[in-house]
């Protein structure tokens, strides 16, 4: 199970025709890049064209890594709880 305070998911999308580098980022950033609505639906996108592996994908080639967080110089992810200021 990836501990996910010190590192992320990177995605890397490729144009499936061509093979010309589309967007590389975390899902946020992919997903603006991409003109996804939100962050859960490219991720939900990116998890079908996993599980289904077409022999010829139709749009977009996709790669997912897991790596550090200050690799990608993102901070921590925000916590519930424990580190909200109380007004």
């Amino acid at each position: 199970m990836p501990n996910f305070y010190s590192s992320c998911y990177w995605y890397t999308v490729w144009e499936a025709k061509t093979g010309n580098l589309i967007a590389s980022g975390t899902s946020a950033m992919v997903a603006r890049r991409l003109g996804y609505k939100g962050t859960a639906a490219f991720t939900t996108h990116y998890s079908h064209t996993q599980t289904r592996k077409p022999k010829n994908p139709y749009k977009y080639i996709m790669q997912r890594e897991l790596i550090e967080r200050r690799e990608a110089e993102l901070p921590p992810p925000r916590t519930r709880g424990k580190g909200r200021k109380k007004s």
